[in-house]
């Protein structure tokens, strides 16, 4: 019937929207693993800044050459990492607009079971009516 139809529909928007939240979630989960690696890979290479200067003494010129070097790793590494963070909190509103989504459509079936129950026991009550009537001529 009609109403099957729909509910079996909005069942499968239901389920797609779970799917597309749960790859979704996935996702950003793997960025933020991403973001944690680039976090300490920029922290190591902070860390080798602090050292080359601290022997800079004895090969100024070498030392020049390196921490421009990492100076631009770091940097590079800070932009990705904004990146990721910018990705992740793409992908957290994301899931918040699936999230709303998918509470949106249940609460929509739902008020379409509630509507079609009570369509359905109005239709009772005529039926019963009528039974009624007839029964008692």
């Amino acid at each position: 019937t009609k109403h099957s139809n729909d509910m079996i529909a909005l069942r499968t928007t239901h389920n797609d929207v779970q799917a597309n939240y749960d790859e979704t979630k996935a996702s950003a989960t793997s960025l933020e693993r991403q973001r944690d690696q680039l976090l300490k890979r920029v922290e190591t290479l902070e860390t080798q800044i602090h050292s080359h200067k601290q022997t800079a003494i004895s090969s100024q010129q070498e030392f020049v050459e390196r921490l421009q070097t990492e100076q631009r790793l770091v940097t590079a590494l800070q932009e990705e990492n904004t990146r990721v963070e910018q990705t992740c909190n793409d992908y957290v509103r994301r899931m918040e607009i699936m999230e709303q989504h998918a509470k949106d459509t249940a609460s929509q079936m739902i008020q379409e079971r509630h509507a079609y129950q009570e369509k359905l026991m109005v239709e009772s009550q005529k039926e019963l009516q009528l039974q009624q009537q007839h029964h008692e001529q």
